[in-house]
This record gives structure tokens, sequence and C-alpha cells, in this order.
């Protein structure tokens, strides 16, 4: 919706899915599990988590994502490619950092 070029693709799909953002922090600074193992659900359905050599990187991943999933998996997306650059089967730490 927010993207300037939206009406010029909106033509060629039926529906438009709109991605909320999920709670993964509570009010008072606590996590939220419910929410996390949402998002690693959502994640898991997409891809092999074997592919994190860490899948502690993943969760600092969900953390700097807010519970944005766009933004969660931009970051996915950006050490997958990075590790993919370097030959490499799983992503690594440098692959995280990167992203």
């Amino acid at each position: 919706y927010y993207n300037t070029r939206f009406t010029t693709i909106n033509s060629y799909f039926e529906e438009v899915f709109e991605l909320p953002m999920v709670k993964i922090k509570n009010r008072d600074g606590s996590s939220n599990e419910t929410g996390r193992a949402t998002i690693r659900d959502i994640v898991a359905h997409r891809m092999d988590l074997n592919l994190f050599d860490d899948l502690g990187h993943l969760e600092q991943m969900i953390d700097y994502s807010g519970g944005c999933l766009h933004d969660l998996f931009e970051m996915i997306i950006d050490a997958g490619s990075n590790a993919w650059q370097a030959d490499r089967e799983r992503i690594e730490d440098e692959d995280y950092e990167s992203a």
C-alpha cells in the first residue's frame, strides 16, 4: 500500500495480503514467546531452519525486525545471499553480521 508502484502492480493480483506486525515483546519489555514462536513457524514454513549455522542468529534477527515480517525476511535474504556468494551452504556469523 505504501509503495509508489503499488497501483501499477495491484491490477496483476486478485488479492492483496497485508503482513501484520507480530508482537515479540510485552509492554513490560519481557519476551512474548507466543509471537516469537509464530515468527519461527512462519520462517520454518519458508525455509529449512538448518540453513542457520546457529539458530541464535534467527532469534537476533527476530529481535532486530521488531516483529515486522518484511524486515525479517529482508535480513534472512541478505544473509543467505552473502553465504551463497561466499560459497557456504549455511548462514554463518559473518553472513548474519552483514545482514
